[in-house]
């Protein structure tokens, strides 16, 4: 840490090993799985030059390239309700299908109320004529 001048690492390694708790395990399986399954999709997801700039040999960044295109259908599997469901409780506890249920009702309105707010801005310029225009005459 520039602050202290302490290494974030060992002081990161510290936290966690002082935090511990053997519940902590539960959830710790399903995280480490999801992570190393994604890993090379994931990588395949970025732009050639970012990939090159990892480090990647060619023959890696083809098969990271191959391996989104063919995660693709296990993405959308993930996504489902009853496997979301599943890994938000698991990592998150029992509240958490609540809130993010919320969170995404409270963001559909916020973009309708946005939406409606540009509907109305696009009727108000429409019916005003234009500065410098001449009034219509019919």
């Amino acid at each position: 840490m520039p602050d202290t001048g302490e290494d974030r690492f060992k002081l990161v390694i510290r936290t966690v090993v002082r935090n511990f708790h053997i519940s902590h395990l539960r959830a710790a399986i399903p995280y480490a799985l999801q992570t190393s399954l994604v890993e090379l999709p994931v990588m395949g997801t970025l732009p050639a030059r970012m990939r090159t700039s990892m480090g990647l040999s060619p023959p890696m960044d083809r098969a990271a390239v191959l391996a989104a295109k063919l995660f693709l259908p296990v993405a959308w599997l993930m996504q489902q309700g009853p496997y979301e469901r599943y890994m938000l409780r698991r990592m998150w506890g029992p509240d958490s299908i609540r809130l993010l249920e919320s969170a995404r009702r409270l963001h559909e309105q916020t973009l309708a109320a946005r939406a409606v707010g540009r509907l109305a801005a696009g009727a108000r310029e429409a019916a005003a004529p234009a500065e410098g225009a001449a009034p219509s005459v019919r």
